[in-house]
């Protein structure tokens, strides 16, 4: 397992994608760069999965940083989905009421 700034690359089963663990807790615009340059880094599989287990919140700007990765990656490779597991209750209504499980597979903790 690979540590790299904020995310925890770990490995996955042999057929599956990575799972990206977001750390820190707290995500806002003063983190958004920080956020943009991991997910910069993500390659896309058919599934991209992110562990939302330790996180505590995501403010617009982190969403939208999320939502324009997805975009991108799925210009080149449009099967992909951006699935957020080990969502928090709280997560989960904030991204509900933003109708994000139209766009995220949302899977709750």
């Amino acid at each position: 397992m690979g540590q790299v700034d904020n995310f925890v690359h770990t490995s996955a089963a042999t057929d599956g994608p990575p799972s990206h663990v977001l750390h820190g807790g707290y995500y806002d615009l003063s983190r958004k760069s920080e956020l943009k340059a991991e997910f910069d880094a993500i390659e896309p599989h058919s599934d991209v999965v992110i562990d939302l287990a330790s996180t505590e919140h995501l403010d617009c700007s982190c969403i939208g940083v999320m939502v324009g990765r997805l975009r991108e990656w799925r210009v080149r490779k449009p099967e992909t989905q951006l699935r957020l597991i080990n969502v928090t209750p709280r997560l989960e209504r904030m991204l509900r009421l933003l109708m994000l499980q139209q766009l995220f597979v949302i899977n709750p903790a």
